[in-house]
C-alpha cells in the first residue's frame, strides 16, 4: 500500500507542475479556471497536496504536520519561482500566500484528524475494560 500512496502523491505533484507551468489546457480545465478562478484552484490544489502528503507520510502530531507543511510550502515556492522562467507565467506573492493559507488549513485538518483518531482509540480502551 505504501508504494501506491507514494505513486499517487507523485502523480498529484506532477499534476501541480503541469497546472503551474502549463500554458494550454484542455477545454474542461479552461472552463474550470473561468468558473471558480485561479486563486481558488491554487487553494484547493495545495490543500489536497497537504492532506495527501500527510496521508502518505502518516502524520501523527503537530511536529510532523509542520514538517510536511514546510516541505509542501517549499515545493509550491519552487513551482512559483519556476514560473518566472516561463514566457507566459510570473512569480506571484498572492499565489504563495494562497498556497500557504491552504497548506495551513490542510495541516490543521491532519492534526484534527489525528486528535480524533487518538480519542477514538482511548474511547475503545475504556469500552474494552
Amino acid at each position: 500500500m505504501r508504494f501506491e500512496k507514494c505513486l499517487l502523491l507523485a502523480l498529484y505533484m506532477g499534476l501541480l507542475v503541469w497546472m503551474s507551468l502549463g500554458t494550454r489546457y484542455p477545454e474542461p480545465v479552461e472552463l474550470l479556471f473561468r468558473k471558480i478562478g485561479s486563486l481558488t484552484l491554487h487553494g484547493l490544489g495545495y490543500f489536497f497536496l497537504m492532506v495527501l502528503f500527510g496521508w502518505v507520510v502518516m502524520v501523527k502530531g503537530k511536529r510532523e504536520a509542520l514538517l510536511v507543511l514546510a516541505v509542501a510550502f517549499l515545493y509550491g515556492l519552487a513551482l512559483e519561482v519556476a514560473q518566472a522562467y516561463t514566457s507566459t507565467r510570473e512569480f506571484s506573492w498572492v499565489d504563495m500566500l494562497a498556497n500557504l493559507a491552504r497548506l495551513s488549513v490542510g495541516a490543521l485538518a491532519l492534526w484534527v484528524f489525528d486528535v480524533l483518531r487518538l480519542k477514538g482509540q482511548s474511547w475503545q480502551r475504556v469500552e474494552d475494560q
